[in-house]
C-alpha cells in the first residue's frame, strides 16, 4: 500500500530535509538518494510494535519544490508483525477446530460452557490479523504525516 500526503511549504527545503533525515536515521532507515530537491530511504522493517510507528514504511521518497513538500511511502515494513498475527489466528482456528470436535463428540448437549472453548478461539482468530494490519497501518500514516508537518514547521520562514 503507498500513502502520499503532502503540505504547503515556503521555506528552507535544506532545514526541513534535516528534520526528515535526523528522525529517520535514528529509526534506522538508510539514506538511498539525496538530491537538492528530494530525499529517499529504505526502512529496516517493524519488529515489534513497541518500536517507532515510522518503522511500519519500508520505503519513504519526500520531495519539495513549487511551493508543496510531499512524501510518498511504502507501507510494507510492518509486514513481519501481520505475518505473525496471521499465524496467531491460524493457530487460534485450529485450536477451535480441534477443541470443537474434542467436546462435541464427548457430550450431544450443546450448552455455553461447551461452545465458548470454541467460540472465543475462532472470534480471536478471525478479528486480530485484520483488526492488527489496520492498527498498524494507521498508527504508521499517522506518525509519517507528524514527520511531514514537523520537516514544514521546521522549514518554514517566519
Amino acid at each position: 500500500m503507498i500513502h502520499t500526503h503532502s503540505l504547503d511549504f515556503r521555506g528552507d527545503l535544506a532545514a526541513a530535509f534535516a528534520v526528515a533525515i535526523s528522525t529517520l536515521t535514528a529509526c534506522g532507515f538508510n539514506l538511498v538518494s539525496k538530491t537538492s530537491r528530494s530525499l529517499e530511504f529504505t526502512g529496516p522493517g517493524m519488529n515489534n510494535t513497541r518500536e517507532s510507528a515510522l518503522l511500519g514504511a519500508s520505503r519513504i521518497k519526500i520531495t519539495g519544490g513549487a511551493g508543496r513538500i510531499e512524501l510518498e511511502a511504502e507501507l510494507g515494513g510492518g509486514r513481519r508483525i501481520v505475518v505473525v498475527l496471521a499465524v496467531v489466528a491460524v493457530i487460534f482456528v485450529i485450536q477451535a477446530v480441534v477443541f470443537g470436535l474434542h467436546f462435541l463428540k464427548s457430550s450431544p448437549a450443546v450448552d455455553l460452557s461447551r461452545v465458548a472453548p470454541i467460540a472465543i478461539p475462532l472470534l480471536i482468530g478471525v478479528l486480530a490479523g485484520p483488526l492488527g494490519f489496520r492498527f498498524l497501518r494507521q498508527r504508521t500514516i499517522r506518525a509519517l504525516n507528524t514527520l511531514l508537518n514537523n520537516m514544514v514547521m521546521s522549514g518554514q520562514d517566519t
